[in-house]
Order: C-alpha cells, then structure tokens, then sequence
C-alpha cells in the first residue's frame, strides 16, 4: 500500500501531487511533485525526499549578487561568466565566482560549492 504524501512538508519542499516517477538505474522509483517556498516546482523522487537528500529546489536561495560576501572561510570577490549545461530534464546555468580563502589561497567555484 502507497503512503499518500500530498501535503508533507520535506525541508522548503511541499508536496502538491503525485508524479509520473523518475528512474534511478534501471528502477522506476515513485516521484512527487513538489512546490518550493520559493515557488519554484519540480519532480522528485519520493526516497531522496524521505531520507532528507532534497530539501529545496535548485534556485532556493540563489540570490543575484553575492560579490563581497563571505562564506564560511571563503570571500566571493568576483563573479566569473556563468555556464549552461544541456540535461536530459532540461538546461541548467551554473553560476561561478572567484572566491579568496581566508589563508589567501584563490579559487574559481560554482555558487553551491562555495
């Protein structure tokens, strides 16, 4: 018997309607669509909700101008150009800044590995 999940909250996720399923391998695992805080809605898979592996979408959070923050013990102290990558579900940009350690090592990173 299928746990009914519309309506459980799963981190900024909220669970509106059943999905069409995702595979993970060659398994067709039960999927969920879920709308985030943030608005934005999307599918996923109903384990990586349950063991606490998404807990938002991928824009959560993004904000537009993070020059000059600091993160842990990094400094973002430019924005480099942006790469779009071609996926199956779609296109996806990934944001890259320069960042300064707090040691004075430098780095390029994307904004969710900062």
């Amino acid at each position: 018997m299928k746990k009914d999940e519309i309506g459980n909250r799963y981190g900024a996720l909220t669970v509106i309607e059943e999905g069409a399923g995702v595979y993970e391998g060659r398994r067709k695992r039960p999927s969920y669509i879920c709308k985030c805080d943030c608005g934005n809605i999307e599918e996923y898979n109903i384990r990586a909700l349950r063991r606490g592996n998404v807990k938002y979408c991928r824009t959560h959070n993004k904000k537009e101008d993070v020059v000059g923050e600091k993160v842990g013990t990094f400094t973002v102290v430019e924005e480099l150009e942006s790469i779009e990558r071609q996926y199956e579900y779609g296109k996806v940009t990934e944001r890259r800044f320069k960042v300064v350690c707090d040691c004075g090592g430098r780095k390029r990173n994307k904004l969710n590995c900062i």
